[in-house]
């Protein structure tokens, strides 16, 4: 079961692509260096964000269901040396939705010296 969560890691891993595009097209249009730079709107890394938080969502949510009425079968899959590294998919994928949430949840920047840095 920790092999689905390779579904909304991939989105999430074409947002985040999305999203630094999207950053770098913004500032080429800021610079005003050509006109014909394909512009990549903010909208598409966040539509990335939620289709993935809904997958991760829905997946964890059926590997929860099946924790607890099969822990055997979670526990075989954990000692595999095959399917064991698929559980890095869990919290991996959770960072690259919380890295591309980042700026809705969080709309003002913050000021003074310890200022975070925003991409």
């Amino acid at each position: 079961m920790p092999c689905y969560f390779a579904i909304p890691l991939s989105i999430a891993g074409f947002g985040t692509a999305m999203k630094l595009a999207s950053s770098w097209t913004n500032s080429f249009r800021a610079a005003r260096l050509d006109d014909t730079t394909i512009i990549v709107p903010d909208a598409w890394y966040q539509v990335c964000a939620t289709i993935a938080a809904i997958f991760y969502i829905i997946f964890g949510v059926l590997f929860s269901i099946r924790l607890f009425k099969y822990p055997n079968k979670v526990r075989t899959e954990w000692v595999c040396p095959q399917r064991s590294p698929s559980f890095g998919a869990i919290t991996i994928t959770l960072m690259l939705i919380a890295f591309l949430m980042y700026d809705q949840i969080r709309d003002e920047p913050e000021e003074g010296p310890h200022k975070t840095a925003r991409i």
